[in-house]
């Protein structure tokens, strides 16, 4: 069962408020903006469809464990990635 553009853009949504919000916290801690993104991706956002019908505590623990762990490996990567030098040309310009 395809999952629909309305609920897709309710991902999105999340997914933007997420990056919003690890943003924030990484400028006074890039660890603790990394864990607020886990947090926020990982356990957060799968908990809200439970309130969706047809979702609910199944599909939360069938994709919430897989979820976690794409985040974290995310969080990990972008941190390996933060002092890479040619990429902080990019984003400063230079």
């Amino acid at each position: 069962m395809p999952l629909g553009l309305a609920l897709h853009l309710l991902v999105a949504l999340g997914m933007m408020l997420a990056a919003y919000a690890t943003g924030v916290v990484a400028k006074l801690n890039k660890f603790a903006g990394c864990a607020a993104g886990v947090i926020i991706n990982g356990v957060v956002l799968p908990v809200i469809f439970m309130v969706i019908p047809g979702f609910g505590w199944p599909f939360v623990i069938a994709v919430g464990p897989s979820i976690f762990v794409a985040a974290t490996l995310n969080m990990v990567v972008a941190l390996g990635l933060h002092n890479v030098s040619a990429l902080k040309k990019m984003r400063h310009g230079r």
